[in-house]
């Protein structure tokens, strides 16, 4: 083509895996982005090796037209990754420094699409109260680190209403804490509402600067 044309189809075999937002270049006519079928920017290994890919050209972007990678298949981290968590975000963004999450969960949730690979995800918590959270089984080898407030731990809690603050079950030993607030109280639910419940054959959690409050069951 000499020229793009809203409405254009491009196909292409992927050389490489992305790690993240990527662009399309076709013939040398000039760098164009590749979107989601919503608009938003590629994800980390949206785009696999040897994949036979499809893009519609249209409003200056590349959108992805189908997609053969299959729904479940983790995504095996080439770098170690960063995600936020703040009160003041939305679980439904993207977990970027500029748009985090509001939950503790919601990043626990989201980082099980990844092989660790080797490498690492560092999930920075800022200073508020968030719910309790429980812990996922990563695949492959590597850390999930979880960053409080290393300097002042009682500014970033994680407070459990009737549950255990941190549940770490049968989840290996990937993830560590770093810089929190454990309280555990409200009504009881059946559960030993712990700050931590670290149980599971093989279960290992590592916590650094953890200021223990209230909890109705055991530290």
């Amino acid at each position: 083509p000499i020229e793009y044309k809203n409405g254009m189809i491009v196909e292409a075999i992927v050389a490489a895996a992305n790690t993240g937002p990527t662009d399309i270049n076709v013939n040398g006519l000039g760098l164009l982005p590749v979107v989601r079928p919503d608009g938003t920017p590629l994800q980390q290994g949206d785009l696999l090796a040897s994949q036979f890919q499809a893009f519609g050209i249209y409003g200056g972007k590349a959108q992805l037209v189908w997609s053969q990678k299959m729904p479940g298949a983790p995504i095996y981290l080439q770098a170690s990754r960063d995600f936020y968590v703040a009160n003041t975000g939305s679980d439904a963004n993207d977990g970027s420094s500029g748009a985090p999450w509001a939950t503790l969960q919601k990043a626990a949730n989201y980082i099980t699409r990844f092989n660790l690979n080797g490498y690492g995800i560092n999930v920075h918590v800022a200073d508020g109260t968030y719910a309790a959270v429980r812990l996922p089984n990563m695949a492959g080898s590597g850390f999930v680190r979880w960053i409080g407030n290393h300097a002042a731990p009682s500014n970033c809690t994680i407070a459990g209403n009737g549950v255990t603050a941190i549940s770490a079950q049968n989840c290996g030993g990937a993830h560590s804490f770093d810089g929190f607030r454990l309280t555990a109280t409200g009504a009881y639910t059946n559960d030993p509402m712990c700050g931590v419940n670290c149980s599971g054959n093989g279960t290992n959690l590592t916590l650094t600067n953890i200021d223990w409050n209230v909890c109705s069951g055991s530290h």
